[in-house]
This record gives C-alpha cells, sequence and structure tokens, in this order.
C-alpha cells in the first residue's frame, strides 16, 4: 500500500473516493511526496518546508485537520515546497 494512503482522515479512503476521491487522492499523493521530498535553498544548506497552501488544499480536497500551522513541516513564505494548487474535480 503506498504511503499517501496513511493521509486518508480516519482511513475513510473508500468513502471519500465516491464524493472527492479524485481531489484527496491527488492531494494526499502530492503532500507525501513534498513532504518526503523537500527542495533545497539555492545555497544548499536549508530544506524549504512544504507550502501552507498545499496543506490547506490537502485539508479541503480529503476532509481532513492537519495543523496547516506546523511551521517544523510547513511555510506560508513565498519559498517552500510546492503549491496547493488543485483544478476542480467537477
Amino acid at each position: 500500500m503506498p504511503n499517501y494512503h496513511r493521509l486518508y482522515p480516519n482511513g475513510a479512503r473508500k468513502i471519500l473516493n465516491m464524493f472527492i476521491g479524485r481531489n484527496c487522492d491527488k492531494a494526499a499523493r502530492r503532500l507525501a511526496c513534498w513532504i518526503s521530498i523537500q527542495k533545497c535553498e539555492k545555497d544548499g544548506n536549508n530544506r524549504l518546508r512544504v507550502c501552507h497552501s498545499a496543506c490547506q488544499a490537502y485539508n479541503l480536497a480529503c476532509g481532513a485537520s492537519l495543523d496547516c500551522s506546523d511551521q517544523t513541516l510547513f511555510s506560508d513564505s513565498g519559498l517552500c515546497t510546492g503549491s496547493g494548487d488543485m483544478e476542480s474535480w467537477f
């Protein structure tokens, strides 16, 4: 089972898949990837945290409540890994 399946809230993959599964699946995959493989600053000394918007997009798409204010993982500055841009599923 892929690691991103752990991001489905309360293991609700089957129920969510009927309604918002495509967006949730995509948001979970993207967030898991960005958390696992973060970009580095140009000088290579520091990692760029995951974009706050990616966390918010995941929460919205999956009906989750991940703490997007966790500054050890998420950043609301312009320099971050990934983005929360998601196309509409309908």
